[in-house]
């Protein structure tokens, strides 16, 4: 094998400065970051007025306003639903139990089920 096969075999990359390259490479990932950011803001905007459209629905039909009745929920606009919102409702400040107090209200559960 001579030289001329060993030069050949060889490929030259054009890498570019770590600087430059890396600055690239860091305005990229924030725009995306940024981008990743507002879709997440959007989508737990769009959870929350979900949310919040369910509940005055339930309530709603609790209220006997459901669909039977003559309210239009098209018709109704964001002032009219919020006085339907319960105040009251503290569901969404509910802290999560721990798993032992989790067992062990499933232990009572199970011990009042089978007498």
């Amino acid at each position: 094998m001579d030289s001329s096969f060993s030069t050949s075999s060889r490929r030259t990359y054009d890498i570019p400065k770590p600087e430059t390259g890396l600055a690239e490479w860091t305005s990229k990932i924030k725009a995306l970051q940024r981008e990743v950011d507002a879709d997440e803001e959007a989508e737990q905007k769009r959870l929350e007025e979900e949310i919040s459209a369910a509940r005055q629905a339930r309530l709603r039909r609790s209220r006997g306003a459901g669909p039977g009745s003559r309210v239009d929920s098209i018709d109704i606009t964001r002032e009219q639903l919020q006085t339907f919102d319960n105040t009251n409702d503290t569901s969404a400040n509910d802290t999560p139990k721990s798993i032992s107090e989790r067992v062990q209200d499933q232990e009572t559960a199970l011990r009042k089920l089978m007498g």
